[in-house]
């Protein structure tokens, strides 16, 4: 071959060639915008993270290009049209091909059942693998608190109670995936209450033992939500009123019985929030065989006396009766007190519901308790010491 030669020439393109490009460049602009444009799903994205839209950058932030950026690709984001069902393609293909979860704190466990991992993905290695090693430090430091805190009341001739709700997977451990294995090491739970018992001073309510025994009778949580459901609420009622009798003798002659709502077939049915964070309708629904909501909705219709004499705001919420006799309660929570107040409420003439880890000395004195009680969910009880009584 002739090395000076030159290449041959490819032929012209066709006349339609630049007017092909341009009906494809078109077309797919047109896609791109209908995309942005339409959504099909609503900003489900958004009501499946428990967040809202991310707002438009500033134009001052102009001065800094990068995070400029960074904002306005996030409030796009959050705007563009197709969003949803993207994430809805992906989070089903991830679920029913894989079987593994989209989401890096909820764990997909066997047989429907769904596993909350904590804000930051790590909760079950703290607290059942043991991979996570919490020291004793964490214990020592709880029980101070709770001391301090039964030490300030009794003084005012306030009685005090602190239980510990523990998690799902410290009661249905049978349901994780098949690769989890526990610690070999006590919890830190487990050292909790082992070192209040070892105190002596503080009263509590160890609920494992209780809901151990009672989950061979009828599910205590939900499959597809991190917290109890009314059963398991019932179990840990009863047991926090047994001990609130022993404390106020003679002020709750009897406990009233635990509500359990109707429940229908078909129509009551449950989506729980680690359902809703993996985001696929219809996806892990359950039967809701104790429905909660009725608590609210028909109280009279369920034999329940108190009524709710706050706005229903979950931060702060009073039930009270008529019976001024009763005596007066004032519990700190987190969200596992859902399932608890409809039952509390029947046995004191105000109940004061707060959603905190601290012992407010103010609010203490606008309520005059006659008890306080600290309920905090296993994973969160870090919270307590955090939240030292000052």
């Amino acid at each position: 071959m002739d090395s000076l030669r030159l290449p041959t020439v490819p032929a012209p393109a066709p006349a339609t060639h630049p007017w092909r490009d341009r009906v494809l460049i078109a077309i797919v602009a047109i896609l791109l915008l209908a995309m942005v444009a339409i959504a099909p799903l609503g900003g489900a994205a958004l009501r499946w993270e428990k967040r809202r839209t991310s707002a438009w950058p500033p134009a001052k932030l102009l001065a800094s290009p990068a995070e400029f950026a960074a904002a306005f690709g996030q409030a796009f984001a959050d705007r563009f049209g197709m969003r949803s069902a993207l994430i809805l393609a992906q989070h089903r293909a991830l679920v029913d091909i894989f079987g593994v979860s989209p989401v890096s704190n909820v764990m997909i466990g066997r047989d429907g059942w769904l596993f909350w991992l904590g804000e930051d993905g790590q909760s079950l290695d703290r607290h059942y693998r043991g991979t996570r090693w919490v020291s004793d430090f964490e214990v020592d430091a709880y029980v101070q608190e709770v001391r301090r805190r039964h030490t300030y009341l009794r003084a005012r001739g306030i009685a005090y109670l602190t239980v510990i709700v523990p998690e799902k997977f410290t009661i249905y451990p049978e349901y994780l995936p098949s690769w989890v294995h526990p610690g070999h090491d006590p919890t830190l739970l487990a050292r909790t209450i082992d070192r209040l018992a070892k105190d002596g001073t503080v009263p509590y309510v160890d609920l494992r033992p209780l809901l151990r025994a009672a989950k061979s009778r009828e599910t205590l949580y939900y499959l597809t939500d991190s917290h109890w459901n009314l059963a398991g609420g019932a179990v840990g009622y009863l047991a926090i009123m047994r001990a609130v009798q022993t404390l106020l003798p003679g002020r709750i002659p009897s406990i009233a019985p635990p509500v359990r709502p109707p429940y229908v077939p078909g129509v009551d049915v449950y989506w729980g929030d680690l359902a809703q964070a993996i985001g696929i309708p219809g996806e892990f629904e359950e039967p809701d065989y104790l429905p909660r909501y009725k608590t609210k909705r028909d109280p009279a219709g369920l034999g329940l006396r108190a009524r709710l004499i706050t706005p229903d705001v979950d931060a702060f919420k009073v039930y009270g009766q008529a019976d001024a006799s009763k005596p007066r309660l004032l519990m700190n929570r987190d969200s596992m007190g859902h399932a608890l107040i409809p039952m509390l409420s029947e046995n004191f003439s105000q109940t004061t519901y707060v959603v905190t880890a601290a012992l407010d000395r103010k609010r203490i004195d606008e309520v005059h308790p006659d008890i306080v009680i600290d309920e905090i969910v296993e994973s969160g009880m870090v919270r307590i010491a955090k939240n030292p009584f000052r």
